[in-house]
């Protein structure tokens, strides 16, 4: 048969087909099986609820898998790398209270630069992202507390999702990162006034190194002891050289910015 046609040929289109298929039902799901691998092969169960993934099923009907975050590990089974399991993961000191405090402000403060925050189901290479959103939408911020308490209507222009299953140090710090890829420019701006335009002149890899060290030391200001996972490290693996194209000085201002964030309630920007 023609090579387009051989079955290695084949079994790679569905491959990548597959890949699509699982991405586009929860996205960061990477590490997929169907349960009775999950169980014969690494001693973990599917969780009760979670969501199933359909893929095409090499010469067969469809099949359906669950990405590892939707599975637990049975007694004795062997543990996987946390790269695989929880990549994300921030382990620190303070008091979970303390961290949903600082959430709940930042995210409340993140309205008025127009911001609305929801949960997402994802996989677990996934724990969140942001972009423009085109709608007629708009949220309440909060101008004023007392002595009567008052409220503006702000148009929604960025859509922030977090992982449904991520809580206190490792959401935060997901929140945090996101903000920094809207306050470094990295997604243009609609006020050059409030940050700049960017998106044009940094690289994938330079907003990802910039947002994730706004999110460190924004966690280190909020806990000092807190543990971040190697994820600058990563970007760093295959050049050891900070990106050329790095502003110190946005990280810095967007840095200031998310931290005052989380310990204050901010006024309305300006509109000139």
């Amino acid at each position: 048969m023609p090579p387009c046609c051989s079955s290695s040929a084949t079994s790679a289109a569905t491959l990548r087909f597959n890949g699509l298929l699982v991405h586009v039902q929860k996205p960061g799901s990477a590490f997929v099986a169907p349960p009775h691998r999950w169980r014969t092969e690494y001693g973990r169960v599917v969780r009760t609820g979670a969501q199933p993934l359909a893929i095409l099923q090499p010469f067969g009907p469809v099949m359906f898998v669950f990405d590892v975050a939707d599975t637990e590990p049975l007694p004795g089974a062997p543990a996987l790398p946390p790269e695989v399991t929880d990549p994300f993961n921030v382990v620190g000191g303070v008091p979970p209270a303390t961290v949903d405090r600082a959430i709940e402000l930042t995210v409340a403060n993140a309205v008025r630069d127009g911001v609305r925050t929801t949960d997402m189901p994802t996989g677990s290479q996934l724990a969140g992202q942001i972009g423009w959103t085109h709608t007629s939408r708009t949220q309440s911020f909060q101008v004023r507390r007392r002595p009567q308490p008052a409220t503006q209507e702000v148009p929604v222009r960025f859509a922030l999702e977090l992982s449904a299953a991520h809580r206190g140090l490792t959401r935060y710090a997901t929140l945090c990162h996101e903000l920094a890829h809207l306050y470094c420019g990295h997604l243009g701006t609609h006020n050059a006034t409030w940050w700049p335009d960017r998106h044009s002149v940094v690289d994938h890899r330079t907003a990802e190194f910039e947002a994730e060290s706004v999110s460190a030391i924004a966690v280190w200001r909020l806990d000092p002891s807190a543990a971040m996972p190697p994820y600058l490290a990563q970007h760093l693996s295959s050049e050891p050289d900070v990106p050329p194209r790095m502003s110190l000085e946005r990280v810095t201002q967007a840095a200031g910015l998310v931290c005052r964030m989380a310990q204050e309630r901010l006024g309305l920007r300006a509109t000139v």
